[in-house]
């Protein structure tokens, strides 16, 4: 009779708040209640998975496009089952509360339970920006590699100097632009009917069909399939035609810079163009790099999913 009389029925709004702290921190809904073993546990789980996360992140090699999927549907499920869980442990036991709580299980508790996690949380690196970061191609520069709104993860952990034929997201006045690298640091750069001419070797083009573009106008660009000088594999070009970059300068690039590209090459403004006056980048310092592209994760053309931008 003593432990019914020391008991009440809660209402439903009652419980629904109850078990939404579990939103706030796992397990901090049980606590409330005064199961603070179980809240404790499901707290520690909380705490314990974005701790492994965040060194897997921080110290795993970058991930390709089905590793990416697969550790994203790892992390929703994880997530949820630390978010399902303790909701509805705490709903189950939140029907009846006792008149006389413990120290654990009162306001203050709660709110000094919330700091602590909250602080724990504010103080780890922020994962996105931090390590990784996603991008969308604004525009057309980068065709036929990648087309205007494609979505890109970028690996933004440096670390690694910059190759031929590397796609690389640089910098420039404040703005963020998805380019190719061309020369590297030491290297004689020029341009001669539209073809990269390094060290006085010439890149390698073999045509590969053509490509409607609408510039305003819809045109027919030739598609190359081209190889720079020491590049680790191969990537596409495209060739509308006659344009006043085509034939350049032999240029030096100096230390601590790149030299860069558009693969869209009548349609961009990279290292071929000074800032001023024409708007382009000019030779780009290393300082400038923000990340590497990994894959495309999304594309209006659906083949384009999971392509990789790293050259092998």
């Amino acid at each position: 009779m003593e432990q019914a009389a020391s008991l009440r029925q809660r209402g439903a709004l009652a419980r629904i708040g109850i078990v939404a702290l579990n939103l706030i921190v796992a397990g901090l809904g049980l606590v409330r209640l005064g199961d603070w073993r179980r809240g404790l546990a499901w707290m520690l789980v909380q705490l314990g998975f974005s701790l492994a996360f965040t060194v897997l992140v921080y110290y795993a090699r970058p991930p390709g496009f089905v590793q990416f999927v697969a550790v994203g549907i790892a992390v929703l499920m994880i997530s949820a089952v630390t978010l399902i869980v303790p909701m509805l442990a705490t709903w189950r036991s939140s029907a009846q509360f006792g008149l006389v709580q413990p120290w654990w299980s009162r306001w203050y508790s709660i709110i000094a339970i919330i700091v602590v996690s909250w602080g724990i949380n504010f103080s780890m690196p922020p994962i996105s920006p931090t390590y990784y970061k996603t991008y969308y191609l604004p525009a057309e520069s980068m065709l036929p590699t990648l087309a205007v709104n494609d979505r890109i993860f970028v690996d933004m952990r440096g670390g690694r100097q910059p190759r031929r034929g590397d796609v690389l997201v640089i910098r420039s006045f404040g703005t963020d632009y998805v380019k190719r690298v061309a020369a590297i640091a030491g290297d004689r750069i020029a341009m001669h009917n539209g073809v990269p001419v390094i060290n006085g070797v010439a890149a390698t083009q073999s045509p590969d069909g053509t490509l409607r573009v609408d510039y305003g106008t819809v045109q027919v660009a030739q598609r190359m399939i081209e190889s720079l000088p020491s590049e680790n594999g191969l990537h596409s070009v495209l060739d509308i035609g006659k344009f006043a970059q085509d034939d350049t300068a032999e240029f030096v690039v100096p230390p601590g810079h790149i030299f860069v590209l558009g693969d869209n090459r009548d349609n961009s403004l990279d290292s071929r163009f000074p800032h001023e006056p024409d708007g382009g980048m000019g030779i780009v310092a290393l300082g400038d790099i923000v990340g590497q592209p990994r894959f495309i994760y999304w594309s209006r053309d659906r083949s384009h999913i999971g392509t990789s931008l790293v050259s092998r």
